[in-house]
């Protein structure tokens, strides 16, 4: 069972004793999802720490070769570029592509530095191949972004006596009867 959308945006859920049951899976395969969805959400914010970090490290590393080439405002141009497009737009793509511009810019020597280019070029691929593919993974979910906890409440429904099996009407009191003719009040 499929709860609808709007309840996964919510904290209680209530449902009727009839489809407790169904309700009660459907909630506990989300907290499953759920659980999931939350750890992907930290292993992707520290993929984009991880490589804002490896790409400003190798380019400190690197700055003294860039001044020599004049390529240091490209450099910085694809630092400043890959930040905002990580932490504002949370995405790895478009900076792992542009680094790629580094790597047809910086020349052969540096192609043999301690930290080669095209290393940090398959760093930066692998690295926006992960984080995209969690996040597909959790914005394809259910309660995407927010992944509130859900409760599930049964709301017991009031029956007549007469649906109940258990408990039996109340039966006359033959001291009220009137057509009894040893009865007469």
């Amino acid at each position: 069972m499929t709860l609808p959308e709007e309840a996964y945006h919510q904290f209680v859920i209530e449902c009727d004793e009839e489809k407790a049951w169904e309700f009660k899976q459907a909630v506990n395969e989300y907290e499953t999802v759920r659980t999931v969805c939350l750890e992907y959400n930290k292993k992707m914010q520290l993929y984009r720490v991880f490589f804002l970090f490896c790409n400003f490290v190798y380019l400190i590393i690197e700055i003294t070769e860039m001044f020599v080439n004049k390529i240091f405002i490209i450099a910085g141009i694809y630092l400043i570029l890959a930040v905002i497009l990580v932490i504002w737009r949370k995405s790895l793509i478009c900076p792992a592509i542009a680094s790629l511009m580094l790597l047809l810019l910086i020349n052969e020597k540096a192609a043999f530095a301690i930290i080669p280019v095209w290393a940090l070029f398959a760093f930066n691929g692998y690295i926006a191949y992960l984080h995209e593919k969690k996040k597909r993974y959790v914005s394809a979910q259910h309660g995407y972004p927010e992944f509130h906890p859900l409760e599930l409440r049964v709301i017991r429904s009031k029956r007549p006596l007469s649906q109940d099996n258990d408990v039996h009407p109340e039966p006359e009191d033959i001291r009220e009867a009137k057509d009894i003719p040893y009865n007469e009040n």
